[in-house]
């Protein structure tokens, strides 16, 4: 447990659930095709606006394609 921490590993810290499990979002620049879990296909051009689910918009938002718009 001290290679852990002094305090142990507390797994609670981070368990809050997301609040939306879809995320609002805007195109930064033009990507192209991009297929969906679900098998649909959306074309992402820039400014445009998507509801797209979190898990699947999280990768894009990182690499600078995406955006989250805050509402």
């Amino acid at each position: 447990m001290k290679s852990i921490g002094s305090d142990g590993l507390n797994l609670a810290l981070d368990m809050k659930p997301p609040k939306s499990l879809y995320l609002e979002v805007r195109c930064v620049q033009d990507h192209g095709k991009l297929e969906m879990d679900d098998g649909e296909v959306l074309y992402l051009k820039k400014n445009n606006q998507y509801l797209m689910a979190r898990s699947q918009c999280e990768p894009l938002i990182r690499q600078g394609i995406l955006e989250q718009i805050v509402r």
